[in-house]
């Protein structure tokens, strides 16, 4: 054996390295069982090895060889031991280190006394929510300025819609100049006249149903939209002119032209028109 030692002493240092290298490699953190894995089996074949190798059952050079495998693998089998032993004792130290601070705080805790509470701040005073103040008393808008009825018109049955506010006379005893407005000539304002209609402000708060009777007690449906007499009629109550407004007053629109006087004097003679309403006398 001490012959065997002196020629494979490097080879048994390479062996050592070797094992210290693979058991640092292989080996867990953790202390694992030792008879798990292959360690078992290679102890096993070591010994059967072992065993005949002492009873010399391998004559000349295959026991000679047995010797040799005997002799490295035993060196690799304690490096492999070694460089998993210091693995594990290498980590067990980082654990003992990392868990000295939480021991110490939990001791300092334990023996340390109670902190006395702190104060709790004293509930903020739930503020009253101020009374609502009283509304003023609205006062009610101010009643329509009586014009007397509505001038009284034979209406066509199954007219749609339904007929606009109309007035017995204009407010203020002044009326606006209807056939300012493109699409109402001289006939068409007296019929307007004829049933109250005597303002821009009237046609220009016109709404669908409105437009709609209209159109049918004037036999023209549809017309009053395509003319866009509402929009127009809009224009000219805010004081502003169009430009058909602006032909009829240089009298440049035939249709437009009369004698100067309005109201119930250009109130057309309806008399042949069916379901007209008579002229109103002056």
């Amino acid at each position: 054996m001490m012959y065997l030692i002196s020629q494979l002493w490097v080879w048994m240092v390479l062996a050592l390295i070797l094992g210290l290298i693979v058991g640092w490699l292989t080996c867990a953190r953790a202390p694992t069982r030792w008879w798990s894995g292959w360690i078992p089996w290679g102890t096993a074949a070591f010994l059967v090895g072992l065993a005949v190798a002492i009873l010399k059952l391998l004559p000349n050079r295959a026991g000679y060889l047995l010797d040799t495998a005997l002799l490295l693998f035993g060196f690799y089998i304690v490096g492999c031991c070694i460089g998993c032993l210091i693995k594990q004792w290498l980590a067990g130290g980082e654990a003992v280190a990392a868990a000295a601070p939480v021991v110490a705080a939990a001791s300092a805790g334990a023996g340390a006394p109670v902190a006395a509470a702190k104060p709790v701040a004293a509930a903020a005073p739930v503020a009253t929510p101020a009374p609502r103040p009283v509304p003023a008393a609205v006062e009610p808008a101010p009643a329509e300025p009586d014009y007397g009825p509505e001038p009284q018109v034979d209406v066509p049955a199954g007219l749609p819609g339904k007929r606009p506010r109309g007035y017995a006379a204009p407010i203020g005893g002044k009326e606006d100049d209807l056939k300012r407005i493109r699409g109402i000539g001289r006939q068409n304002e007296g019929r307007l006249h004829a049933l109250g209609i005597w303002h821009f402000s009237q046609v220009a708060a016109w709404v669908r149903d409105e437009i709609d009777w209209v159109g049918g007690y004037l036999a023209f449906p549809g017309r009053i939209d395509r003319e866009d007499w509402v929009g127009q009629a809009k224009v000219l109550a805010s004081g502003a002119e169009t430009e058909f407004s602006r032909r009829v007053d240089k009298g440049e629109v035939a249709t437009s032209k009369d004698s100067g006087n309005k109201g119930a004097d250009n109130v057309a003679d309806l008399s042949a028109i069916p379901n007209a309403a008579p002229r109103p006398k002056s």
